[in-house]
């Protein structure tokens, strides 16, 4: 099984294009990266591209729909992706329900510390990967 970083990629969601391009910026040397404008937009590319998607991250307040709601979706349908949350505001209650009920790895607050962001983004990498052998070897030792 070849379990290399740049075979998986991170869906990037937030409505507010400079924040989409930042985040592109500071991390497509190191990470595919697929980028949305809404929830819905997200969800789109989930569909699309869910096989190559390891990491979900996604800004809470957005028009139209929620990050959580975003996050419910892709735990349901996509449940290996890794999920994070992130927001410029303080939606502690949201923040909590989404770590609480298995919606999120991680929750990160703006303005982001671009250092420790990378080493978060590395690290939810390094756990999808891992889920993933683990899951494989489960299924090589049911098989057998």
């Amino acid at each position: 099984m070849k379990n290399e970083i740049s075979e998986f990629g991170i869906l990037f969601v937030d409505d507010e294009e400079q924040t989409v391009k930042y985040f592109s910026r500071a991390f497509s040397k190191e990470f595919t990266i697929y980028t949305a404008s809404s929830a819905k937009e997200g969800m789109a590319i989930l569909e699309e591209y869910a096989d190559r998607i390891a990491i979900l991250v996604t800004d809470q307040r957005m028009p139209e729909a929620r990050g959580v709601e975003l996050l419910k979706y892709a735990r349901r349908e996509y449940p290996n992706i890794t999920r994070i949350l992130t927001t410029a505001y303080t939606d502690l209650e949201d923040a909590i329900e989404a770590v609480n009920s298995g919606e999120i790895l991680r929750y990160i607050t703006k303005p982001w510390d671009l250092n420790a962001l990378l080493l978060e983004l590395r690290q939810s990498m390094q756990f999808f990967l891992l889920r993933r052998e683990r899951d494989e070897l489960m299924r090589e030792k049911l098989s057998a």
